[in-house]
């Protein structure tokens, strides 16, 4: 991933964004609650933990029969000849956020402490033994090891499924084990995601697959343990019974922990035997919903009470390869059906996140789904528009699944996953970051025809406005992206003020500074809020917007701003990310806000811009003799008789003092002025795991003259929001 100054390459995953407008109407901009998330990488408990082999084709005749979707032999048949081994050693996954004015939210991505491993293909030979495999790629990677003198060995013989056709052979000789402090074990352990965060008194569900080995003598009772370095935290027994012989069998139980150790592993072990494995999982018993969402991240992504989830991201969506990219139908159904696919950011994703728990996940924030699907076209290869067809179909079966009745053929497999009622999507986006590819506007346009044949109501979401390079095609709302630095983009923050008002809305789907910001400092954001308080004062057409990206694990930084970090048991916001709680606070406030068009001026004499109008602009877009500070105003009717009116200011310059003046509110009265503000002397200053909230917002009451006038203090390198309530007749 590069950082442009403008319109950009894709991001790793996003989340979070605001719908900024629902309707024009004279000189009132109306802005209702739908802020949102952007995805696409999937949670960590569903990433592949053991990604030992991803399938890949020729590109011929077998990825097309996948192409249309009638069966995919190229990933799912161990006997295709066009099958081949790549080895991917990542398991874990990156996780970004977005997000704008009006409305804002975010979601969570990865939940270490939960994890869940397929063994779905081999990095090598069959042959090869899994302790190879692990001194050589595996250790401090993926956290697979032996215990005891267990032999290890991934193999193709007995799988569990045309779909997980590898699974992992243990191999426990008589009478060979370890001793630890509890137990006397052979077989294997795993570390999770850098360490399983096991808390004391909290129980944990774990479960796999396992089945005797053709031949030779399966263990009758296997353990699964949770070991904090050798001391046994938790344990259950399992009883395998006759048919473990004779056919893959699900093993479930429930662990309670003694003890809290955030490097926990998890240890499946027997005396004396041989067992096959695959898709082990381990979770939290007290999970929201019992879907795999770590709490304290969730409720980071609740603070910022996201109003749209746009899924299950950009590039991830395209692939390096069209062979590579997300398909969504492959992603529903029981998890061990799963196949799962490599990505372009570089590991085995088991799609355990998929269509359908992207759709649960904005279930569970309250978020409108946003859904992006692959339009035919990859980094690297495309589908030509004569032969676009079967993904078209596919992109109209996806909506049955999502929005059709459980009468329909794929709604009747939403409805056997545990949801009778359709989702209603009612955002769809064709691409991601497609445009100038030969093939996009055709293929767009055939996607376009065809859904709006079938959903006329569906807004659809281009890649760029196609309709400013060719009017014959219609474009709803289209995609804009930036990533640049922070004077560009505090300077920039009236970038949509000369847009035109009567073209399609936009979707800033990316925006973050990513050139000077460190690994999320202050200055970043101080530059960032004054370009969301751009994307407010042009709501009329800035339909919605997101911040990237939102989550990343200390342990493995693929991109090094983003809004959530955290390891497996600890996390904390950058300043980017209480941005986004603090504009967010606004829209929690109000059902919908209106843009106020209202003087505000520092006692530096340092112009605030009100709606669309620039002063003291340089030809050379310097901050020299520009305005220090960029401010959006917004107001609610909160009750009969009572208005909310939110001050948002970005303060780059020297300390000043901000006054609002709300004289002319035909008669109101301030009752109440609150500001939450976060500041800071040092614009390079971050939050740590260690200083987890040392830049973050704190209230207290603004000071309030007369009836109609507040004032408030702007440090330096400051985030303000000021909220004041009003009565009048």
């Amino acid at each position: 991933m590069r950082a442009l100054p403008a319109m950009t390459d894709c991001n790793m995953l996003y989340i979070v964004g605001a719908r900024l407008i629902s309707g024009r109407h004279g000189n009132v901009n109306v802005s209702s609650r739908l802020l949102g998330i952007l995805w696409f990488e999937p949670f960590l408990p569903h990433t592949q933990n053991l990604s030992l082999v991803l399938g890949k084709n020729d590109g011929s005749e077998a990825f097309a029969q996948h192409a249309t979707f009638t069966k995919v032999p190229g990933l799912t048949d161990p006997n295709d000849p066009n099958l081949m081994s790549f080895i991917w050693t990542n398991g874990n996954a990156n996780y970004y956020m977005a997000q704008t004015p009006t409305c804002y939210g975010g979601c969570s991505g990865g939940f270490p402490g939960c994890h869940r491993v397929n063994f779905v293909h081999s990095p090598q030979a069959d042959t090869a033994t899994f302790r190879i495999r692990e001194a050589n790629v595996l250790q401090n990677q993926l956290g697979w090891s032996g215990v005891g003198t267990a032999g290890l060995e991934i193999t193709t013989v007995q799988p569990l499924n045309k779909f997980l056709n590898r699974s992992l052979h243990i191999s426990c000789p008589s009478g060979s084990d370890v001793e630890t402090a509890e137990t006397t074990a052979c077989g294997v352990a795993n570390l999770g995601y850098w360490g399983m965060n096991v808390m004391v008194d909290q129980s944990y569900n774990v479960s796999f697959f396992a089945t005797a080995v053709d031949g030779a003598t399966a263990p009758k009772e296997v353990m699964a343990s949770l070991v904090a370095d050798g001391t046994v935290l938790g344990l259950c027994t399992l009883q395998l019974g006759g048919s473990v012989v004779t056919s893959w069998q699900r093993q479930f139980c429930t662990i309670k922990s003694n003890g809290t150790y955030d490097k926990s592993e998890l240890w499946i072990t027997f005396t004396g035997g041989d067992l096959l494995i695959n898709v082990v999982s381990v979770m939290p018993s007290d999970l929201e919903g019992g879907h795999p969402f770590r709490k304290d991240l969730l409720d980071k992504l609740k603070a910022i009470n996201p109003a749209f989830v746009r899924f299950p991201g950009g590039c991830y969506v395209e692939g390096d390869k069209l062979e590579d990219a997300f398909r969504w139908r492959n992603s529903i159904g029981p998890i061990h059906e799963r196949p799962g696919h490599y990505n372009l950011w570089g590991y085995w994703s088991d799609d355990g996140l998929g269509f359908y728990e992207y759709l649960i996940l904005c279930e569970i924030l309250g978020a409108e789904p946003v859904w992006v699907i692959n339009n035919g076209i990859s980094h690297t290869d495309e589908i030509a528009t004569a032969d676009i067809g079967p993904w078209v179909q596919d992109a109209l079966d996806s909506l049955e699944f999502a929005n059709g009745p459980a009468e329909s053929y794929y709604g009747g497999i939403r409805a056997v996953m545990g949801h009778t009622e359709p989702f209603n999507v009612r955002i769809m986006a064709i691409g991601n970051e497609d445009c100038g590819k030969p093939s996009y506007q055709g293929n767009y346009m055939e996607f376009y025809k065809a859904i709006k044949i079938r959903y006329p109501d569906m807004r659809l979401i281009a890649n760029c406005d196609l309709s400013a390079h060719n009017p014959s095609s219609p474009t709803d709302i289209y995609d804009y992206h930036i990533y640049t630095g922070s004077s560009t983009f505090f300077t920039g923050a009236d970038r949509f003020d000369t847009f035109d008002r009567n073209g399609p809305l936009i979707f800033n789907s990316e925006y973050a500074i990513t050139s000077d910001a460190g690994l999320g400092n202050l200055r970043a954001a101080v530059a960032e809020a004054a370009w969301m308080t751009g994307l407010e004062r042009n709501s009329d057409i800035v339909m919605m917007a997101s911040y990237a990206p939102l989550f990343v694990n200390v342990n493995d930084r693929r991109w090094k701003v983003d809004a959530i970090v955290y390891n497996a048991s600890v996390s904390y916001g950058t300043p980017s990310y209480w941005n986004q709680v603090m504009f967010a606070s606004t829209a929690r406030q109000a059902s919908f806000l209106n843009y106020f068009e209202l003087n505000v001026t520092t006692s530096t004499g340092s112009y605030i811009r009100r709606h669309r109008e620039v002063h003291h602009r340089r030809h050379d877009n310097s901050l020299a003799d520009t305005p220090q500070t960029a401010a959006s105003v917004t107001m609610s009717e909160v009750a009969k008789g009572r208005r909310k009116v939110f001050v948002k200011v970005a303060n780059w310059g020297t300390a000043a003092e901000l006054t609002t003046n709300l004289a002319d509110m035909q008669g109101g009265k301030v009752e109440q002025a609150e500001l939450s503000q976060m500041q800071g002397s040092d614009p390079v200053a971050e939050n740590t795991l260690e200083n987890p909230t040392s830049l973050s917002p704190v209230s207290s009451p603004a000071t309030i003259s007369g009836n109609s006038t507040v004032t408030i203090s702007l440090p330096q390198w400051s985030v303000s929001v000021l909220t004041i309530t009003v009565s009048h007749p």
